[in-house]
């Protein structure tokens, strides 16, 4: 068992005044996947604003992705630190911090939404809302039965049901590495022969593309590989080269040019994502460097804005779109950019009266602190 003061984190910044570590780029990262899903949805639903749907801006499943892989490094990173300094990892302290960080929002959001969809549209709640109280929102998405601005849980529903296990297995496991490589490996497994036995569209099919555990666990790879900075595999992504490579990936993703094979393609996007985040982390002066004020403030309300934006998509669809300009471009950049600043708005309010009360609770059951913000 090591000592805090023992543990080196090499290339990352651990901020002297608190001895807390902060990931570089990963509120970049963060930022530009909560406004690719955001822009994706504007998109899906802009017919209510009596304006078609642009057809290149599907970004939201990709988006999500980059979420995933992106949890999956962090948490997987602060794991096998808590390990190391340890000894072991407090399985009830971990999970203190996933309510105290996911709970808050989460319930609020909810709750706000089956009123709001009542009072607006005179839905009644129905049965499928204990999907969402027991965060297994992903079982009513895959049967096509979500609740009324509440389809986009069904991603946070598979975060929580993968942290379920996860620290377990980070506590438990002798090669880290080697079970990683295993579990991902037998879940591309599991979907080819879904998709083989039963079809591309079947639901055993369905709801094993849309679970992607193996998208974390590949966060949870590009963990260990910046944990453990002395394999081989640390000096093949780090280099400007694998940047360009997995820059160039995110950009035709960006434009809808991006497609190998259905099955795999999220995990590529998870390994592209885990390359951008290595950089980030370890090279001193990356191609694109996320590190700015804008995305510093997005990536940390990048929560509220992903949880909240579809139901200030349908308020703003209640106003009256059809008195404004006919220009087609001023019409559609105004609905564009009202969606996202109210987002910002309301995400920045959660954040600072609902979010930020629990995480400084939260402080209380962690081992291994890290920071969201390179201004702290």
């Amino acid at each position: 068992m090591n000592r805090m003061s023992d543990i080196a984190y090499p290339m990352l910044d651990v901020k002297p005044q608190t001895n807390k570590i902060y990931f570089k780029g990963l509120n970049g990262l963060r930022a530009i996947a909560a406004l690719a899903v955001i822009i994706s949805h504007i998109n899906m639903t802009l017919g209510q604003f009596d304006l078609p749907v642009l057809p290149t801006l599907d970004l939201a499943g990709f988006g999500v992705t980059i979420f995933f892989s992106l949890s999956g490094f962090l948490i997987s990173y602060l794991l096998l630190a808590e390990k190391s300094v340890s000894g072991s990892i407090n399985i009830h302290k971990f999970y203190y911090r996933r309510i105290l960080r996911i709970w808050p929002l989460y319930y609020f959001y909810l709750m706000m939404t089956v009123i709001i969809a009542y009072v607006a549209t005179q839905t009644a709640v129905n049965t499928n809302v204990f999907y969402y109280l027991f965060f297994v929102p992903n079982v009513p998405f895959v049967f096509g039965g979500s609740l009324q601005y509440l389809a986009h849980y069904w991603s946070l529903g598979v975060e929580e049901q993968f942290y379920s296990f996860w620290p377990w297995v980070i506590r438990y496991a002798k090669n880290v590495l080697l079970f990683l490589i295993i579990f991902i490996g037998v879940f591309v497994l599991l979907k080819i022969a879904a998709n083989r036995i039963w079809g591309g569209n079947s639901l055993p099919y369905t709801f094993l593309y849309v679970t992607r555990f193996d998208c974390m666990a590949i966060g949870g790879i590009g963990a260990w590989i910046l944990y453990d900075q002395k394999n081989s595999l640390h000096k093949l992504i780090v280099n400007h080269l694998s940047e360009v490579f997995a820059w160039i990936i995110l950009f035709l993703v960006s434009i809808n040019r991006f497609h190998i094979l259905s099955i795999i393609d999220h995990e590529i996007i998870a390994v592209v994502t885990v390359i951008v985040i290595l950089n980030q982390c370890s090279n001193k002066k990356p191609l694109i460097n996320l590190e700015n004020s804008f995305f510093d403030f997005a990536g940390k309300i990048s929560f509220g804005m992903y949880v909240y934006h579809p139901i200030v998509i349908f308020l703003l669809t209640l106003l009256s779109w059809k008195a404004l300009p006919e220009l087609f471009v001023l019409r559609i950049g105004l609905v564009y950019a009202s969606v996202i600043m109210f987002t910002i708005t309301v995400s920045y309010l959660s954040y600072r009266y609902l979010e930020k009360p629990a995480l400084v609770l939260k402080e209380k059951f962690t081992v291994i602190k890290s920071v969201n913000s390179k201004y702290l």
